[in-house]
């Protein structure tokens, strides 16, 4: 009986050790590769840095598959080499609500060693506060000013600080209207609950 009870302990301890030590060091060995992934703060998070040799931005865009980067110039790429970001929609640096491809809100300068940088291939203006291009001014012939213009005393408006009727652009004899623009100059009148308005425009003439 001691010799069975012996024999019996000593199968268990084997089977100890086995399942302990044996067992897992097998199972790991079979085992080539570990991969652990993380997603945070994936879908929404902040992260304090971000580093990417190149981004695409865009319900589109976001397909690798339709949307490969060059790896070279004309290997077949939708993505030109160069490019580092590509943006699908609109772009807003100081708003979040971007109404073009790209709006800003704040000044924009252009820097360098010397003033070699300019924005090329801008349309003709057609509003007041449009940019006039080189071509546009030399079309106008390159001579031009400014002409002010406004209404006599006896057609002095009344009422808030907003004019209803404004002069005509006007030009001298041989001069041609580029572009006129208007303004309100608001006094406070004799009742305190009225203004005086002079009604102004001011056109740009040139030959």
């Amino acid at each position: 009986m001691v010799k069975y009870m012996n024999v019996r302990s000593i199968f268990i301890s084997f089977l100890t050790l086995i399942c302990l030590f044996i067992l897992p060091t097998l199972l790991l060995a079979s085992d080539e590769t570990l991969t652990i992934t993380t997603y945070y703060p994936s879908p929404y998070g902040v992260y304090n840095e971000m580093r990417s040799k190149r981004i695409a931005i865009g319900d589109n865009y976001i397909n690798n598959a339709d949307y490969t980067w060059e790896l070279t110039d004309g290997d077949g790429g939708e993505v030109d080499y160069l490019a580092d970001l590509v943006v699908e929609g609109n772009v807003g640096i100081g708003t979040v609500t971007p109404a073009e491809k790209m709006e800003v809100s704040g000044n924009i300068k252009l820097s360098g060693a010397s003033a070699t940088y300019k924005i090329t291939n801008v349309a003709n203006p057609t509003a007041n506060q449009d940019v006039a291009t080189k071509a546009y001014v030399d079309a106008a012939g390159g001579v031009a000013y400014i002409v002010t213009t406004q209404f006599d005393a006896t057609q002095l408006q009344q009422g808030n600080c907003s004019c209803t009727a404004y002069p005509a652009a006007n030009c001298p004899s041989g001069w041609t209207i580029v572009t006129s623009w208007t303004y309100c100059v608001c006094v406070t009148a004799t009742s305190s609950s009225s203004f005086d308005k002079m009604p102004y425009r001011q056109t740009l003439c040139s030959k």
